[in-house]
């Protein structure tokens, strides 16, 4: 169980996005903006917006991947996944026969007109 108390940021869209981060993360940004308060003399929500945006920048980015399953009955169905564990993953539990990566980009425009629906697998 988390037992921090943090302050609620000035700002209430900092606020929201401070609220998403992990534990470590919010400790730094916690430390980031004291610092910046403290020392830097900064008003509380300028500091504060500079420390999210430091954490914020020092996240690697994730991409999202689109991997297409061809299922027995040779239709296809699109995965959206940040790695192929998870889409392979779909492809054994369809009892698919092929998987092979696309672009996202093409995928949307090509296969769906720009606009697709997600659902869940689970």
């Amino acid at each position: 169980m988390d037992d921090h108390h943090y302050v609620t940021p000035v700002d209430p869209r900092v606020a929201r996005l401070a609220a998403r981060l992990s534990a470590s993360e919010r400790e730094s940004f916690e430390e980031k903006a004291a610092i910046r308060t403290h020392i830097g003399e900064l008003a509380c929500e300028q500091a504060e917006i500079e420390a999210l945006l430091d954490v914020l920048s020092s996240q690697p980015a994730k991409p999202v991947r689109v991997f297409r399953l061809t299922l027995a009955d040779n239709t296809s169905q699109w995965v959206l996944a940040f790695d192929l564990a998870p889409a392979l993953s779909c492809l054994q539990v369809l009892g698919g026969s092929d998987i092979a990566e696309a672009e996202l980009d093409d995928v949307l425009h090509q296969q769906f007109g720009g606009v697709a629906f997600l659902g869940t697998s689970a």
